[in-house]
């Protein structure tokens, strides 16, 4: 019997947005390039874990972006440190909606809610994390002090849900040293393993799951633009249902031009 439901962030509720930040980054630096962001990503310098540091709150937001500004080989320059925030804001920015419609379904029968994540300061902010705001309870690494795989942070989970049966929460990772981990201290674990295969492929397989273990979901389908011309003359989209074609939609408003 599954009673909850624990979401990792990235990977899972969110989508990492790679072209956006590149966009935003050469407009500062035209000679910015991929390979350069992903190494700022990883947080490595002098024989430090600067993204660790920060995701477990040891180290403040300044001298996070300052680490980046050296790995990128850029002036640590309170101009390029904001640029370089803005470029993970963006970065951040693509919540996976497959998942927050899951989530809606879920507490809809009262299962309850949560995240925990390996979130930063500035991961946590973009909107990206628009999970945070939905579940019952959310838990970030860097409020904690602690990230997953440790056992201690899955110890602060239980204990923040109120889940006295490990076994009745379900935890659903695309890490799967994170899933297996979960997994060691009872809990019921899904690796959302989206390697080869889309998000949603694996979101499917999410659902699939869950409906095997008596949980009544319905997969999410992204609703569908109708590009309309009006009675006026005028263009203009329109969210529908499938069923509402655009010669529906036109019926629909043909009063309101008369």
């Amino acid at each position: 019997m599954i009673t909850h439901v624990c979401f990792d962030r990235a990977g899972v509720a969110a989508e990492h947005d790679l072209e956006q930040a590149i966009r935003i980054a050469q407009r500062a630096w035209p000679l910015f390039t991929e390979e350069k962001f992903k190494e700022i990503l990883k947080g490595e310098y002098g024989g430090r874990n600067y993204k660790k540091e920060f995701q477990e709150g040891r180290i403040d937001k300044r001298a996070y972006l300052n680490s980046g500004l050296k790995i990128g080989h850029l002036s640590e320059i309170i101009e390029n440190a904001a640029v370089l925030y803005y470029i993970f804001l963006a970065y951040y920015s693509r919540p996976f909606y497959p998942i927050i419609d899951l989530n809606r379904q879920l507490r809809d029968q009262k299962i309850h809610t949560s995240v925990l994540s390996n979130a930063s300061e500035i991961s946590w902010e973009g909107e990206g994390s628009l999970i945070k705001d939905v579940v019952d309870i959310a838990l970030a690494s860097f409020e904690i002090g602690v990230t997953k795989p440790n056992r201690r942070a899955y110890e602060i989970l239980l204990d923040r849900i109120g889940a006295t049966d490990p076994t009745t929460v379900l935890f659903v990772d695309d890490h799967k040293v994170n899933v297996d981990a979960a997994k060691e201290v009872g809990m019921q674990g899904f690796h959302f393993d989206s390697d080869g295969r889309t998000m949603n492929d694996t979101y499917k397989n999410l659902c699939g799951y869950l409906q095997k273990q008596g949980v009544f979901v319905i997969p999410y389908e992204k609703p569908i633009i109708h590009k309309i011309t009006l009675p006026d003359g005028t263009t203009s989209e329109y969210l529908a249902r499938s069923d509402m074609t655009p010669d529906v939609l036109r019926r629909m408003l043909r009063n309101e031009f008369q």
